[in-house]
């Protein structure tokens, strides 16, 4: 099971497809099926307002 029950746009969408067609979701929690992603801006860089709240809730995440 994952251990954070965070939802992500996959996560959306997956539940969407089996409330719509029937399919089964597996939530994965094992060590290759991790992710570290990663958000960059050009150092430096001036974002306008949506971008940078976007930028700051996804660093906060």
């Amino acid at each position: 099971m994952i251990r954070s029950q965070r939802l992500n746009v996959a996560g959306l969408m997956a539940r969407r497809m089996t409330r719509s067609s029937g399919i089964l979701t597996v939530q994965l929690a094992d060590a290759w099926a991790l992710r570290h992603l990663s958000v960059c801006i050009k150092a430096g860089a001036e974002l306008s307002g949506p971008p940078q709240s976007l930028f700051r809730h996804l660093c906060a995440a």
